[in-house]
C-alpha cells in the first residue's frame, strides 16, 4: 500500500490530522479520542 493510500483510507476511518511526528504523522479519531501514529500504534504507555 502506498503512503497515499493509507492516508486517504485513515481520513476515510473518520480520523483527521493532529502533527509530524519525527518519523511519522499522529492521526486522531474524534469519535473515540483515541491517538495513533501513521505507523498504527496506539498513544499510550504499557508502564505502570
Amino acid at each position: 500500500m502506498k503512503r497515499v493510500d493509507l492516508i486517504r483510507t485513515i481520513e476515510g476511518g473518520g480520523c483527521v490530522f493532529v502533527r509530524h511526528g519525527g518519523k511519522h504523522d499522529w492521526y486522531r479519531n474524534p469519535l473515540t479520542g483515541i491517538e495513533k501514529s501513521k505507523k498504527g500504534w496506539p498513544n499510550t504507555s504499557l508502564r505502570s
